[in-house]
């Protein structure tokens, strides 16, 4: 299974990707601008995340590791607030993006990663590897 992140150009501290499994476009992603994982080809597993108290993608590679995680809900907070982040950076998964006012928002995120999770864990219980390739931060 091949996963490729395309960016689009930053816009303020955020930037706005499109994910993409075998080919075909699947979710939205949004990064930090600042904690974004450079381009190239990464190692995508699972693992239980500490902060998010569920299962989660794990990328690593380039001496990066970054959670694909859900986000948390404006005036939530995490099921264990305690712990550190898991790991510095991240990106976060979304089914849409919404633009309300000056904002940019994720929409369906906890759907989107279910369906995520669900996928890679079929394709790793069959024993395929699964790569991210983040491709230039333009599209």
């Amino acid at each position: 299974m091949d996963l490729f992140l395309l960016r689009d150009q930053p816009v303020d501290d955020l930037v706005l990707g499109r994910l993409f499994i075998d080919h075909a476009f699947t979710w939205y992603t949004l990064e930090d601008s600042a904690d974004r994982i450079p381009p190239g080809r990464y190692r995508v597993g699972l693992s239980h995340s500490t902060r998010y108290n569920q299962t989660l993608p794990l990328v690593t590679g380039h001496g990066r590791v970054v959670r694909m995680h859900p986000g948390i809900v404006a005036g939530t907070t995490p099921p264990d607030p305690s712990p550190p982040l898991d790991h510095p950076g991240g990106i976060l998964v979304g089914g849409g993006v919404s633009k309300s006012t000056a904002l940019l928002t994720m929409v369906y995120c906890e759907q989107a990663c279910q369906k995520l999770v669900a996928a890679l864990a079929a394709r790793l219980a069959g024993g395929e590897p699964i790569d991210l390739e983040v491709g230039t931060d333009s599209l």
